[in-house]
């Protein structure tokens, strides 16, 4: 594969400085609360500005000591506060306000979509909401509620024509750069990628100051990545690091800035590098599975239980049972497959059963593969099923996902599934259906029995077997593999599972060496 890193060190910034800042990175939970204290921040002014001098009326401070408990994290105090708002002062300035922040609330925290529906709906349904300054952004809300139920054509054209629909309301509202931003979004689910760059490209020119200008370039970022060049990816992701350098945006650029570089820039020989001393496993039984959540932590399951790399990470692992894998739930916790339920830690367990016309729900005894959707929807493969199922957080049945007999499974951006099937075949899904495979064969490369799979943040898929990982581009086409070969220093024996951090970063379990071994 033709390198291009000449090509980027003229189209990146001189700031630019991947190897260094790969180090000491935030945990997702200072990002969380970065986006809260920001948009809380935002909420205040707009309100500040649009009372004026009526700081010392009861609903305005009472909205504004709602949005404070918001942005410290104190969700039930922020909830009071607004519903006091709407059942006390229905006609002030901020009901309309309060309002919405109970939407956003139930969307990005509870992520309770009917909800978020129902407190956006009553904004924009009212004769005297939606005519105030809360009716622009309801749009938004509806339309990333319409989004969040899952990427179907049903659901995206529901979110273009809500989007579309505030923007001709309201040409001149502050939610004017949210709403191309989002019409981005939808665009680029679709697959309708000119038109998603069009609409990232607008917010970039027109509200080149605005948080959602950051936003639509790392969606530019994305889609210019995907369509083969990774060096205008890279470029226009160092200029939001550069232009943001302190915001949640600017650490997301950083991840993909990372996989990118190891991928197209770094030569195949060093892609990966050994970080550090392995992680000794020769008290541990066999390692089935390997995780590592948003702060970095790597979790591993064996027949014994979940472990952790750091012992202080075992107060987040999940506890009992004998876990088949991990995965990330919605929020970012660690979850256990155990038996036919998913097992957080101090979380009841999720227990999962399949309807029978006729007869009484089938319960699931045996998972031996998950995954979890952009909209926090289960993804389950049981030894006794012939599909994969769908199921909700709380662990309702939504449906057969796709026919198809599953030992692992992956969910990548966008929420592309691939999976090892029960035959050793990887198969690729998209929105229910199939859109092809993976051959195990192919020119300069074999891969012997998968054992495992994963999608980086960009949506390059790697596999395993037990000698090495394979890592395939956006084309399908094999990028590189690792290691480069048996004999190369620090090459795993027996591969029984991997993981990758948010940065592309490999941790791999090797059995025969029993160790777990991190590289960079």
């Amino acid at each position: 594969m033709a390198r291009i890193g000449k090509q980027l060190s003229r189209s990146l910034p001189a700031s630019a400085d991947v190897e260094s800042d790969m180090t000491d990175q935030p945990p997702a939970g200072v990002a969380r609360r970065r986006r809260i204290a920001a948009l809380s921040a935002a909420v205040l002014l707009a309100v500040g500005v649009r009372v004026g001098g009526a700081q010392d009326d009861l609903p305005v401070r009472q909205f504004q000591t709602g949005l404070t408990c918001a942005a410290d994290g104190r969700y039930v105090e922020a909830l009071a506060d607004f519903e006091a708002v709407i059942a006390l002062y229905p006609s002030s300035s901020v009901a309309d306000n309060a309002l919405l922040e109970i939407a956003r609330y139930h969307l990005e925290v509870t992520q309770s979509l009917d909800q978020a529906a129902e407190y956006a709906g009553r904004v924009i349904g009212d004769a005297t909401y939606a005519q105030a300054d809360a009716a622009p952004e309801a749009h938004v809300l509806l339309a990333r509620v319409a989004m969040a139920r899952g990427y179907t054509a049903e659901n995206l054209d529901a979110a273009l024509a809500g989007l579309q629909r505030g923007l001709g309301l309201w040409p001149d509202a502050a939610a004017v750069p949210q709403s191309l931003f989002f019409i981005g979004e939808t665009h680029r689910h679709a697959a309708r990628l000119d038109a998603a760059l069009d609409a990232y490209d607008q917010v970039a020119a027109a509200y080149p100051e605005s948080v959602w200008a950051a936003r639509a370039s790392l969606g530019a970022a994305l889609l210019r990545a995907r369509r083969g060049d990774p060096v205008s990816a890279m470029a226009e992701l160092q200029r939001v690091r550069d232009r943001w350098p302190e915001s949640a945006e600017a650490e997301t650029a950083l991840e993909r800035i990372t996989v990118l570089h190891r991928l197209y820039i770094r030569s195949p020989e060093r892609a990966f590098g050994q970080d550090g001393e392995p992680f000794s496993t020769r008290r541990s039984p066999r390692i089935e599975a390997l995780v590592v959540d948003g702060e970095g932590r790597v979790f591993y399951a064996t027949e014994s239980g979940v472990g952790a790399l750091d012992p202080q990470a075992l107060a987040d692992a999940p506890s009992g049972g004998r876990p088949r894998g991990l995965l990330l739930d919605r929020r970012g916790r660690v979850t256990a497959i155990v038996g036919g339920s998913l097992t957080a830690r101090d979380e009841s367990p999720v227990r999962l059963s399949v309807p029978q016309p006729g007869e009484r729900p089938k319960e699931l005894r045996d998972i031996n593969a998950a995954g979890v959707t952009s909209d926090g929807d289960w993804l389950i493969m049981d030894t006794d099923e012939r599909e994969i199922h769908r199921f909700a957080p709380t662990g309702a049945y939504r449906g057969m996902f796709v026919p198809v007999r599953a030992k692992r499974l992956a969910v990548g951006p966008d929420d592309y599934i691939a999976v090892v099937a029960r035959d050793n075949s990887l198969r690729l899904f998209a929105q229910g259906r199939s859109v092809g495979e993976i051959p195990r064969r192919g020119p300069n490369y074999e891969i012997g029995d998968p054992v495992d799979l994963a999608f980086d943040v960009i949506g390059h898929l790697y596999v395993a077997d037990e000698k090495g990982v394979f890592v395939f581009g956006l084309n399908r086409e094999l990028m590189l593999r690792f290691p480069m070969s048996e004999g190369m220093p620090g090459a795993p024996q027996k591969i029984t599972a991997f993981a990758l951090d948010r940065f592309g970063r490999l941790v791999v379990a090797d059995d025969d060496a029993k160790q777990i071994v991190q590289y960079r």
